[in-house]
């Protein structure tokens, strides 16, 4: 039975074993990381506030820069040692690490549920005012503004410069950098700055309701009038003040109602130029004084509205040479550039030629003078002597055209075969229609085609002056056989229709034939059985002979063409008198003669403003607001100010947030666990407030659980006992022995095994977190590793002196329980054996 008992002890001891090591290490964790104190001594052993302030921050301010480039960028580790000085005076080390502790001391206990709220109070007022105060001492130290300043005037003129638009004026960054200077220098700046922390604190903190920040730039006004001139005065600025007097100039069409030459353009931007031309850097830096000290008279409030007069009068001379020579520059490289006229334009010209215009091409012998840039006359001269060549292929393909061919065809025909019949010798008719039908098939308009180069050669003949009569003459002696074969048919046809329809003669005109045969007259009766050929033979008929006397009569050997067949076939207006025209105009040459200057003064006369007028309504124009002028004005007058009310315009919908952080300046921050559960039901409603009471309650249960546990293991050691041993001193013996075991256990663990094992291993995770980090990311990491290393450290040394009270107390169970177990072995050797036989158990 004993032997059961002690299996079921052995198994209770290796059950007290395991429950034994996680009862111990979460006591432990309740003990350190359930317990604030453990943070705020960990926190403490790790010097971290000083740390913090002597080590962590100067790190961080070594690699902050203010800016997006190096060479332009805010170093503010220049200033280390000052902004250190403004955060020890803002939060010094002890007020840091009186509120983290509050914060550590009040809200874990709430988080593991040992108290129902909590509430952080950090008070901020004295804070914010040390801060500005420590910030106006820092600043005001010498050198310390000075070098702020000469960064930010580098960074500024370096944004200017890299904008989209660049520097404005074309000036370089060292002008923009002398101009700021002078306008707004360093000392003058830091009295601003002192000012507006000054009127600020109060209305941060509270103590005020509002606040007024106000700069006042009248007494710069003076450095800033001389700045303005002396950039405007450089000849980077030239170019762009002079283009806004040139548009303000050219803003209608100087031109306007001058007559240019057709195919001439003059742009407004090329108007713009030359008046650009005649406004001399010279002349404008004689003027740039005056432009600006009336500006800054209406910003001062010497003048009553806002409008700046240049006087443009003793430029006008100046200004209409340069438009006029810019005219000129156009019409000759229009000229120059004229396309080299076709055979059609050519002969086109000589049909019609222009009158005062320049040519829209450019003939072989066209030449121009330009007299003078004062007057820009040009006389430009057309040599149609050396185009006439040129013309010839045009000439012939007009002079071809079916509906030239048609017009004189028609004139040939009526000449040739009339208005009625034509008899011919032997007494035949042949009609109008018959006669021009035979014509049109021998002289087709093939025929006329080829002829009509011969034309065109008199017609040059005649216009160079190598042949006197204007008219031209086609040969028809090589046509004539054509018309013949034509005709002969015809009158052949009709011919034998005639005898075909003659009575049979009688026996009487029969002998009257036979002895006196008839010639060349058509018989009246026809001789029985006569054919048509032997009646032909009979009276002596040949239609051929009959035909070419018709030719002889009517056709003649060349056909005429007048000077105004040839005007009306060339498309001239005046057909009757062209050639003779034209043949003046190619002997003298065609002239044009185009004066600029008189089309051209009249209207810049006109146009030309006497001076240059930049009104209100134009500035409100250039910069895009109506009202900026009048503000300028204001600022200039009254100062610029801002204000809490300009604040809280500018922050919209945000003023909020202001106010807030008014109230937290002025009475503290506190929080409380309502700020904690209304922030967390603003995030995820009543789920993340239930969570959160969830993990308080499983925390708070789980740490009153704690001593149920040890009664536990308390119970299992009892039972251990009981079941190993007979006696009181046996079972407090196996209960001693197994708490020994256990304790042993736990410190070999928590002991060698952790210094040997695991120790290296934490070590070497932790430190191989910083591995490729540097500079305050690599002085951040080895700190956390550290204190982390140390965590464990603290805890599993917490562990250690626990493991060897539970040591030593068993050690001394066990030693009771073996005196105990003696003494009553002795004890039972006092006794009879007889009794101790009958009465005492047996151990075993």
């Amino acid at each position: 039975m004993i032997i059961v008992r002690r299996f079921f002890a052995v198994i209770l001891a290796l059950l007290f074993v395991v429950l034994f090591i996680p009862v111990l290490i979460l006591s432990r964790v309740n003990g350190t990381v359930g317990n604030p104190e453990f943070y705020v001594n960990q926190l403490r052993q790790a010097d971290i506030y000083a740390f913090t302030y002597d080590t962590a921050l100067p790190a961080a301010l070594d690699e902050v820069k203010i800016g997006d480039k190096s060479d332009g960028a805010l170093d503010v580790g220049k200033y280390k040692s000052n902004i250190l000085a403004v955060v020890q005076q803002a939060v010094p080390q002890d007020f840091l690490q009186a509120q983290v502790e509050q914060v550590i001391n009040k809200a874990l206990p709430y988080a593991f549920g040992d108290t129902s709220s909590f509430s952080i109070d950090i008070p901020l007022k004295d804070r914010v005012k040390a801060a500005m105060t420590a910030t106006k001492t820092e600043l005001n130290k010498p050198g310390v503004f000075t070098g702020i300043y000469d960064q930010m005037v580098s960074q500024l003129t370096g944004a200017l410069a890299e904008g989209p638009d660049g520097i404005p004026l074309g000036l370089s960054k060292a002008d923009v950098a002398v101009a700021i200077r002078n306008v707004a220098p360093a000392d003058w700046m830091l009295a601003q700055i002192n000012n507006a922390i000054d009127q600020t604190t109060p209305y941060l903190t509270k103590e005020q309701d509002h606040f007024t920040v106000r700069i006042n730039i009248a007494d710069r006004m003076d450095a800033l009038r001389g700045t303005v001139v002396d950039v405007l005065k450089k000849p980077e600025s030239y170019d762009t003040v002079v283009q806004a007097i040139v548009s303000s100039t050219t803003k209608q069409d100087l031109l306007q109602g001058a007559s240019i030459p057709a195919g001439v353009t003059v742009s407004s931007s090329d108007i713009a130029q030359a008046v650009k031309a005649a406004l001399p850097l010279d002349w404008y830096q004689t003027v740039v004084s005056d432009v600006v000290g009336q500006m800054f008279d209406y910003l001062k409030g010497d003048a009553d509205k806002l409008q700046v007069v240049l006087k443009l009068s003793d430029r006008k001379q100046a200004i209409t040479k340069a438009i006029l020579g810019l005219a000129g520059d156009k019409v000759e490289a229009y000229i120059k550039a004229l396309p080299l006229a076709t055979p059609q334009q050519l002969q086109q010209l000589l049909v019609n030629p222009p009158k005062d215009q320049i040519p829209t091409f450019k003939p072989s012998g066209l030449t121009y003078v330009r007299q003078g840039t004062d007057r820009e006359v040009f006389v430009i001269r057309v040599d149609l002597a050396q185009s006439l060549n040129d013309m010839k292929p045009t000439m012939v393909s007009q002079m071809s055209e079916q509906k030239n061919y048609d017009r004189l065809f028609s004139t040939l025909a009526s000449s040739i075969a009339g208005s009625g019949s034509t008899r011919l010798p032997i007494g035949i008719l042949l009609t109008n229609d018959e006669v021009v039908q035979a014509l049109k098939s021998a002289l087709t308009p093939q025929w006329y085609q080829s002829a009509a180069g011969s034309i065109v050669d008199q017609i040059v003949s005649y216009l160079n002056g190598t042949r006197a009569s204007p008219d031209a003459t086609i040969s028809l002696v090589s046509a004539k056989p054509a018309i013949v074969a034509v005709l002969v048919p015809i009158a052949e046809a009709k011919l034998q229709a005639y005898v075909d329809g003659l009575p049979i003669s009688t026996p009487e005109q029969l002998a009257a034939m036979i002895a006196n045969p008839p010639r060349g007259t058509l018989p009246t009766s026809r001789p029985p059985g006569y054919t048509y050929d032997q009646v032909k033979t009979l009276f002596g008929i040949n239609m051929t002979d009959q035909i070419q006397s018709f030719m002889t009569a009517k056709v003649p050997d060349q056909w005429t063409l007048t000077q105004a067949d040839i005007g009306r076939s060339m498309g001239s207006a005046t057909p009757d008198t062209f050639l003779t025209q034209a043949r003046d105009l190619v002997k003298s040459g065609l002239t044009q003669t185009v004066d600029l200057g008189s089309r051209v003064r009249p209207a810049l006369s006109t146009s030309l403003p006497d001076q240059w007028i930049l009104s209100q309504n134009d500035f409100s124009s250039i910069i895009g607001s109506d009202d900026l002028p009048s503000k300028a004005r204001d600022y200039v007058k009254n100062g610029i100010t801002f204000t809490d009310a300009d604040l809280r315009k500018q922050l919209g919908d945000s003023v909020g947030m202001l106010d807030k952080a008014r109230d937290y300046m002025a009475t503290g921050l506190t929080f409380t666990d309502s700020d904690l559960r209304n922030y967390l039901a603003g995030q995820d409603g009543s789920k993340a407030i239930q969570q959160l009471d969830d993990i308080r309650g499983q925390l708070g249960s789980a740490r009153r659980w704690m001593v149920f546990a040890w009664i536990l293991l308390g119970l299992v050691l009892v039972g251990i006992g009981f079941l190993g041993g007979r006696r009181w001193s046996t079972r407090l013996m196996w209960a001693a022995a197994v708490l020994l075991v256990t304790a042993t256990i736990v410190y070999i663990i928590v002991g060698p095994v952790y210094s040997s094992l695991a120790q290296p291993q934490i070590h070497q995770r932790l430190t191989g977190l910083s591995k490729g980090a540097g500079g305050f990311e690599l002085l951040m990491t080895q700190k956390a590793s550290s204190m982390a290393e140390n965590a464990v450290a603290s805890f599993i040394s917490g562990l250690r002196p626990q493991a060897v009270t539970v040591l030593i107390i068993s050690l001394v169970l066990l030693a009771a329980g073996v005196a105990w177990h003696v003494r009553d072995a002795r004890h039972a050797q006092a006794l009879p054996t007889q009794g101790l036989n009958d009465g005492a158990p047996q151990e075993g």
